[in-house]
């Protein structure tokens, strides 16, 4: 009876329960029905029948079932009869239309709830938040449905292709798109899971369980009972946590949260619109009615464009708010004016040292001065007289101190002028130490030998460091 409708699994599990449910309720069987009819005439048989369907149905009306689901009990019910070719009365067709129970879901909601989760769940609700497929498609997805996911530089979109088999209803095979976090959650499920050897006909998410024969584990896809489960279970721990906000919709028979999984599905719809309502839809898995005869269903690269530039901009999770990007952009101009200011007074510092630049620029035997000088092969000489301190290299000083000159007051003096140093200078040859602490004048001998000898000049007097 089920498989008239659909091929959905869902759709037959609904019919079953629904049509027990009648059974239950009758005290009887379908066999019984049938053996019914055998035995009495159709008009016997229509007095029997058609008020206990009504009273089944004033039933589910009285347990606040919603209305779509009153006429979902009753199109099962009708459909047996129907099929089996046994007459009825007239019975009014339900009212059928849809209570939202859910609202729109935030983004900073979506982002709270992939924070808490697990790389799997995290992986599922990215790619359906950014893609729009239904649960049970996602749980049917096989890796290779995802173009290059195994590949290093995965396409981006990355095109997900719904296999016939694992739409809802198998009506026909689509496609559609996921973007970059989506691609990125999935590679790093597979790293946190362990998941090496992967082939294209492995399916995308999986669990582990146990068989109840044979107590051997084994791997399996992951149904999206167990995703929507999940996921409510998330959302309520987040609500008492303060984290999340919303209402909990409760009935005698039914559960109904404001925030569900098929709110990241609405999501999709929302925010992906400005793509325009057919291509939405057919993303989505939506017959297009009328318009699928003029809607292009095979140009990959034209659906690609209008995702990426009209879809996937809205679908991004991490992205920042209009307000929030202004914010970084003056904190930005900000910070860049301090930077401007700090290089400005580098800048000024930095004209002070120009002259001393200049001077290394004309004496490239600069850096064997300073050497030089840390290895004590010059003197400072500072007077009254000079200043700056002139350097004068220890042999051109050596030098002097063996020619001492005796003054009017009958002392030995050790007498030149700057002329008579830079002459030295150019005319005595370099001496190679061959014991590098001898060439180093000792403080206290040098202070002695100054003692011995009154060092002074006409233009300057001495006094060795």
């Amino acid at each position: 009876m089920s498989f008239s409708h659909s091929n959905s699994e869902n759709t037959k599990i609904s019919y079953k329960h629904n049509f027990k449910k009648f059974l239950d309720f009758a005290e009887t069987t379908a066999e019984e029905i049938i053996a019914d009819y055998d035995k009495l005439d159709d008009k016997q048989f229509k007095r029997k029948y058609t008020p206990i369907i009504m009273s089944f149905i004033g039933k589910i009306q009285s347990e606040n079932y919603s209305p779509s689901s009153q006429s979902i009990a009753l199109n099962t019910v009708k459909s047996f009869f129907k099929y089996m070719n046994l007459p009825l009365n007239f019975l009014p067709s339900g009212r059928r239309y849809v209570v939202f129970h859910n609202r729109d879901i935030k983004k900073e909601e979506i982002e709270a709830i992939i924070k808490d989760a697990q790389p799997r769940e995290k992986a599922y609700y990215t790619l359906m938040t950014q893609s729009g497929l239904r649960p049970n498609e996602i749980s049917n997805l096989k890796i290779g449905d995802l173009e290059g996911l195994l590949e290093e530089n995965t396409p981006i979109p990355c095109m997900v292709t719904i296999r016939q088999e694992a739409t809802k209803g198998k009506y026909k095979p689509y496609f559609t798109f996921a973007g970059q976090e989506t691609i990125v959650s999935i590679k790093e499920y597979f790293q946190r899971e362990k998941r090496t050897d992967l082939t294209t006909e492995d399916y995308l998410f999986t669990k582990v369980t146990k068989d109840k024969e044979t107590k051997k584990t084994k791997i399996t896809k992951t149904d999206s009972d167990l995703i929507s489960h999940i996921f409510r279970r998330t959302v309520t721990k987040l609500n008492n946590e303060k984290v999340l906000n919303f209402n909990n919709k409760k009935s005698e028979k039914a559960n109904r949260n404001e925030l569900r999984l098929y709110n990241l599905r609405k999501y999709f719809r929302n925010h992906a619109g400005q793509a325009g309502t057919d291509y939405v839809n057919f993303w989505m898995g939506h017959s297009l009615g009328i318009d699928e005869h003029y809607f292009s269903q095979t140009a990959v690269a034209d659906h690609r464009k209008q995702y990426q530039e009209k879809a996937m901009p809205n679908l991004r999770i991490d992205t920042k708010t209009p307000d929030q990007n202004e914010q970084t952009i003056t904190d930005l101009e900000k910070k860049i004016a301090e930077r401007d200011n700090q290089i400005n007074e580098i800048n000024q510092k930095f004209t002070k040292f120009e002259p001393l630049l200049d001077f290394v620029s004309d004496h490239p035997d600069l850096s064997q001065l300073l050497k030089d000088i840390a290895e004590g092969r010059y003197v400072y000489i500072e007077t009254e007289k000079t200043s700056p301190a002139v350097a004068v290299p220890m042999k051109v000083m050596n030098e002097l101190i063996k020619h001492p000159k005796t003054n009017d007051e009958g002392e030995k003096v050790v007498e030149f002028t700057l002329g008579e140093i830079r002459k030295l200078s150019r005319e005595l040859p370099d001496i190679e130490q061959e014991d590098e602490h001898s060439q180093k004048p000792e403080g206290k001998k040098t202070k002695s030998k100054n003692q011995e000898i009154n060092q002074t000049s006409k233009r300057e007097t001495t006094e060795p460091t």
